[in-house]
Order: C-alpha cells, then sequence, then structure tokens
C-alpha cells in the first residue's frame, strides 16, 4: 500500500518514507521521468500523504483526507493542465500566487500539481517565482517534468528533485501479466523494451493493440490495403473528438514501435509486422501524417474532414 505500491525505485520511496515520517518534507518538488514513467502516480501518491491524518506510514489511502485526493475531489489539492494540454498561462500562474495564501479548506497543506514543464513556460515561472522562493508553511508545488533543466535555475535549486528510474524487467513483467490481459510475453516483453523499462509508458503500448480501429489502421496500412484503410477511416467518422484522439494516439505509437523495430529495438506484434512490411522512410512519414492529425483534432477540426483527410494521406 502507499508509496510501496510505486514499483521500482527503492531509493526514492525511502528518500520519501523517512521525510514524511520525520517530517521534514520539502515545499517544492520536481517529479523528474518521461512520459508513462508514474509521475501522476507518484504526485497522487505524495499528496495523499502529505494530507493523510492516520498514523504510522503514510500515505494509509484509507483516511478520508486520503481518500479525496485518490478520488480527485480534495479542495486543497489543484491538478493545473489536468483537463487539456493548454499551456499554462501567465494569469493562471498569478492566480496560483494569489491563490496560495488563502489558507487550506480543510487539509494541512495547500498542493498545486504542475503538468509536464513544456506547458510551463518562461513568463509563467517567473509569476510563480516569488511564491516558490518563500512560500507560506501550508504551501507545496509538485511539478512533473522530464527534463529539469527546463525550470528556471532559481525554482529548480529550491526544489527537491524525484527522479522515476525505470522497473527492473523481472518485476515489470510480474507486473504486465496481470494487467495486461491476453498479452503473450513476447508483446509483454516488446512493450517493456519500446518503453525504455517504464511500466505506464509499457501500458499505453499495449492499451493501443486493443484499440480496434487502430489496430484496423495499423494493418491494413501494413498490407498496404488501402481499401480497409478508407473504410476503417469511413466507419471512424461516427466517432466522438476524445474517442479519435485515443485512436491516432494508439496509432501513431504503433507506426513509432515500428519505426523503432527497423533499428533493432523490440517492438509489440502490431510494430513488428509494420516493420516488416515497411519502409523507415514510410513509417516516419506516417507518424507525421498521424502527428498531423492529432493537431488537428486539439485545434478543433471536425472529425469527418479529419478522416477523410487521412484517407488521402496514408497510402
Amino acid at each position: 500500500m502507499g508509496l510501496k505500491s510505486l514499483r521500482g525505485n527503492e531509493e526514492l520511496k525511502r528518500r520519501l518514507t523517512a521525510a514524511l515520517a520525520s517530517g521534514k518534507t520539502a515545499q517544492s518538488y520536481l517529479l523528474v521521468g518521461p512520459e508513462g514513467s508514474g509521475r501522476r502516480t507518484l504526485a497522487t501518491l505524495l499528496a495523499a500523504a502529505l494530507e493523510c491524518t492516520a498514523d504510522g506510514d503514510k500515505p494509509c489511502l484509507a483516511c478520508r483526507q486520503c481518500k479525496k485526493v485518490l478520488a480527485g475531489t480534495h479542495p486543497d489539492v489543484v491538478w493545473l493542465g489536468k483537463r487539456d494540454k493548454k499551456r499554462i498561462s501567465v494569469d493562471e500562474a498569478r492566480w496560483v500566487k494569489n491563490d496560495l495564501y488563502v489558507r487550506p479548506n480543510e487539509g494541512k497543506k495547500k498542493i498545486y500539481v504542475f503538468p509536464p514543464t513544456h506547458l510551463l513556460g518562461r513568463e509563467a515561472q517567473n509569476a510563480l517565482l516569488k511564491v516558490i522562493e518563500e512560500p507560506p508553511e501550508y504551501g507545496v508545488f509538485l511539478m512533473l517534468t522530464a527534463q529539469a533543466e527546463q525550470l528556471l535555475p532559481t525554482i529548480r535549486s529550491r526544489s527537491s528533485e524525484l527522479t522515476l528510474l525505470p522497473v527492473p524487467e523481472a518485476e515489470a513483467m510480474d507486473w504486465l501479466r496481470q494487467n495486461a490481459k491476453g498479452a503473450d510475453d513476447a508483446m509483454l516483453s516488446g512493450a517493456y523494451a519500446r518503453a525504455g523499462g517504464y511500466l505506464g509508458a509499457a501500458a499505453q503500448l499495449l492499451h493501443g493493440e486493443t484499440d480496434e480501429n487502430a489496430r484496423v489502421l495499423a494493418a491494413a496500412y501494413a498490407d498496404r490495403d488501402r481499401y480497409a484503410l478508407t473504410e476503417r477511416l469511413f466507419r471512424m467518422e461516427k466517432l466522438k473528438r476524445e474517442q479519435l484522439i485515443a485512436t491516432l494516439d494508439a496509432l501513431r505509437k504503433m507506426l513509432a514501435d515500428g519505426l523503432a523495430a527497423k533499428y533493432g529495438r523490440r517492438a509489440v506484434a502490431s510494430g513488428e509486422k509494420l516493420s516488416e512490411t515497411r519502409t523507415a522512410a514510410e513509417l516516419l512519414s506516417a507518424c507525421r501524417i498521424v502527428e498531423q492529425a492529432l493537431a488537428a483534432a486539439d485545434a478543433n477540426v471536425g472529425v469527418g474532414h479529419i478522416c477523410g483527410w487521412l484517407a488521402t494521406q496514408m497510402r
């Protein structure tokens, strides 16, 4: 339970457990790791631990405060940029700066969780600088980042870095077997390798294999079957925007997996087939096409228009 649920990362868990037990936690943390490394899981567990009211190891995950954090309903744990991928504006950063000085509603801390720092520009960081340098005693900042150097040196120097490491393969395979039903060990091993040893990223790759639309599109592209590709895209015109984005993201990962396999990386099932039938140049071109479609979806271009455009571009 609690921090023990984080796979691997024994040193990180040891540091946090000791800090929580002594009450000597930092007021600003950098949670460092690539997409799918468990940054959000760590942020949730750390926020719960900081609000936990139980005796003994924290977070207990059973007290009222922990349950609210886990459910995403705690009034004193604010996730910025959680619902979309828009850049955190200077105005939003200034709102945090002002809101921080309103004491916690019911928790011991007031915690702000920031999205990956490429969404937190220099202007927004500068707007936050003063409160990060001298926050009230109850204020805590959790910043998710793939590269800590993207942050201002002043912010980084006042933060404690928690770097998430890849999970050992044997431990990861046990977890993947339990959480990716129906996938054989070769598929799991390929996903683990392609994800660089990070469980979340591996799970996302395997999830893409179960997205029927993405799977059919990848198979049709691998077989150079324009009819099957166009037919599936025609059916997809009825999808909601969120569903289309999920399918295109899964397809992009499959294409990238196939491209990586061209250079000796172990691939998941669809990626292996794509690498066998398509050239590296074709796979790279297809990745770029899907990325353009994703950008169009984010810009509110109609689902039907995007599917029609893909039918003309995916060859």
